[in-house]
């Protein structure tokens, strides 16, 4: 994760702090590309009504998000009942 992803990443975990979400530890490290600005990943099926909320909010935010299978190792330290969100470096334009 670049330093702005890395930025962003922690102005998001704010808001959801503010909302009295447990948040742990940031990881800077995603191993594969996504095509979407963000990813909502979820650990257990019974988060997906949640992260479908989530995904809906930043849509409406105008942040391009989704939710699309990653590779296990793709991402360390993956913990159950657990919801991801993986912020994208940004993308070069040409």
């Amino acid at each position: 994760m670049d330093k702005e992803s890395c930025n962003y990443a922690e102005e998001l975990i704010s808001v959801f702090r503010d909302l009295r979400w447990q948040i742990g530890q940031t990881n800077q490290t995603f191993l594969d590309d996504i095509q979407s600005d963000m990813l909502v990943i979820v650990t257990e099926d019974v988060q997906k009504p949640i992260a479908d909320q989530i995904l809906k909010a930043l849509n409406a935010a105008d942040i391009n998000a989704s939710s699309e299978p990653i590779r296990k190792e793709a991402i360390s330290g993956v913990q159950a009942n657990t919801i991801y969100l993986i912020v994208a470096s940004r993308k070069q334009r040409p």
